[in-house]
């Protein structure tokens, strides 16, 4: 789903009322603000001590996960 469509249909979905499942504080458009924004959770302290990188970026890792859900949901 292209992310300007999920941002529209989060901002719809808003405007009903509509609330993130399992976190019912928070408003359905934050949170497809947040899952099309960069990824909030800095990783910066196990880059450095433990060399870690991540194997997918934020946006791909979303899509992966989507992927998954449909298959596996």
């Amino acid at each position: 789903i292209p992310a300007p469509v999920v941002r529209v249909g989060g901002e719809v979905l808003a405007g009903f009322g509509v609330r993130t499942p399992g976190a019912r504080h928070m408003r359905i458009n934050r949170l497809t603000q947040q899952a099309l924004a960069e990824n909030p959770y800095a990783s910066d302290l196990i880059r450095r001590e433990l060399g870690w990188d991540p194997p997918y970026g934020h946006r791909e890792a979303l899509e992966r996960t989507g992927r998954w859900l449909i298959h596996h949901g």
